[in-house]
């Protein structure tokens, strides 16, 4: 089954679309409201085909129409509008997951099998508590640490790569992380191990 991203025609029959966009890419508030009542619905459509998942649905909706009103200002209006936001929530909704994967393998450094928990009975609320701490605990490192973790850890970034930027040897990156891995851990079990053993339960 194709993907709909044509947008319904207005009762009357009479297209309006073209005069609403070029008012709310004019910034009228009025226009773009009147557009995000327009498409609502198409983009929870569009959101939960990528999702499979209501919340993550919902956020993905929510972001799209929040940011809606000043991403719709650098919109090409000779294109087809309904195809623009469809690329947009396809965008958005990717970008979530590849978030919540970033957030997962950051959390399976830290907590042991934390793949096998999830997939059998590991609670998601606690996984998100355990991410927000192991990023609160990652905020509480020295300067240079925490540096080289956001890099690799949050942004993805080669050992090579932050090692030329930072100005350091290869070995000294990896010796950063490891201190900066090994400060978290401890702290994460030293705090809230009943935490993480009802996560792995």
């Amino acid at each position: 089954m194709g993907v709909n991203i044509e947008p319904a025609r207005p009762a009357s029959g009479h297209d309006d679309l073209p005069p609403l966009l070029k008012h709310a890419c004019a910034g009228d508030e009025v226009a773009v409201e009147r557009l995000l009542v327009r498409f609502r619905d198409r983009i929870h459509q569009w959101a939960a085909r990528y999702t499979h998942d209501a919340d993550e649905a919902d956020d993905v909706a929510q972001e799209v129409m929040v940011g809606l009103p000043d991403r719709v200002k650098r919109f090409d209006q000779r294109r087809p509008f309904a195809a623009w936001l469809y690329v947009l929530t396809r965008r958005v909704a990717r970008s979530t997951q590849r978030t919540a994967s970033r957030r997962r393998d950051l959390l399976a450094s830290f907590v042991p099998d934390v793949d096998e928990a999830t997939d059998s009975h590991g609670s998601t609320e606690n996984a998100e508590t355990l991410s927000a701490l192991v990023l609160g605990y990652f905020d509480a490192l020295p300067p240079r640490q925490r540096q080289v973790f956001e890099m690799v850890e949050l942004r993805g970034t080669p050992h090579a790569v932050v090692a030329r930027e930072l100005g350091m040897q290869e070995s000294t990156v990896r010796a950063h992380l490891f201190k900066a891995r090994a400060s978290i851990r401890t702290k994460l079990l030293e705090h809230h191990e009943a935490l993480v053993r009802e996560y792995l339960s």
